[in-house]
């Protein structure tokens, strides 16, 4: 497969420089990174073949400074929206990977006459706002209910993890910045045990 070159480029938005990568023809898609931040793959090189491939940089990840301004997903996807109005682009597909799956989701909800398509990949959690149902409240099967519980000790020994190493993995702050160094080794391996 012959490599797709993508060009770097920056845009200005909402107080932000953002880095963002650029190759290929055809209708706009724009691909929101996840929480390892913005990297480029195969995939990516095989959509350039028929889209004009937008990959943003989201704040606060890569070479930017640590995002400590945008303080809700809502607002993350509204600079991101205004990152694209600074392209020119009125309507494109979108796509999010993960954390950027979130994203994406929030600004298909904000800017829904422009967004022509939507694919999350893998997106990160996606949860109703308001209070979370208790243990009791589960109403499926008790296999699915074990798988439940597992992955929710997992999520705790996650959130134990990235607390006690600030500064060396995707830690959330009480805001949405997040600065990536390092990979983490996650819990949740086939051979994982609770």
């Amino acid at each position: 497969m012959a490599e797709t070159k993508f060009r770097e480029h920056h845009v200005d938005a909402d107080g932000f420089t953002i880095r963002y990568l650029e190759a290929g023809d055809g209708a706009p898609l724009v691909h929101l990174h996840g929480a390892g931040g913005l990297r480029l793959t195969p995939a990516h090189e095989l959509l350039a073949r028929r889209f004009r491939v937008v990959a943003f940089e989201m704040p606060g990840f890569g070479t930017s400074p640590v995002n400590t301004r945008t303080e809700s997903m809502p607002e993350l996807a509204s600079t991101m929206a205004r990152a694209i109005d600074k392209l020119g682009l009125d309507t494109f597909n979108l796509m999010g990977t993960s954390f950027g799956g979130k994203t994406a989701l929030w600004l298909a909800l904000q800017q829904t006459g422009r967004v022509l398509a939507l694919v999350l990949e893998a997106p990160a959690a996606i949860r109703q706002e308001g209070p979370t149902r208790s243990r009791g409240d589960c109403t499926r099967t008790r296999s699915a209910c074990r798988r439940l519980r597992s992955i929710r000790r997992c999520v705790r020994r996650r959130s134990r993890w990235s607390s006690g190493f600030s500064g060396r993995t995707a830690t959330p702050t009480s805001k949405v910045g997040y600065r990536i160094s390092r990979r983490p080794p996650w819990c949740c391996s086939a051979r994982s045990t609770a």
